[in-house]
Parts: structure tokens; sequence; C-alpha cells
């Protein structure tokens, strides 16, 4: 495994985390009325 690929697999990560993170903060504010 070289270091590009774990560049790529910690964006990658990082990416999806953030849009689950905002995905699930919407939805709180969305129930919360």
């Amino acid at each position: 495994m070289n270091a590009l690929t774990v560049v790529w697999l910690a964006l990658g990560l990082l990416i999806v985390g953030g849009v689950l993170f905002m995905k699930k903060k919407r939805s709180n504010e969305e129930t919360n009325d």
C-alpha cells in the first residue's frame, strides 16, 4: 500500500463522514420543530 492510496482513503473517509454528519444534523433540525 503506497502513500497515495492512504491519502485517497483518508480523503474519502473524511468526505463520507462529513456528508453523513451533515445529513444527521439536518434531519435532527427537521424533527425539532
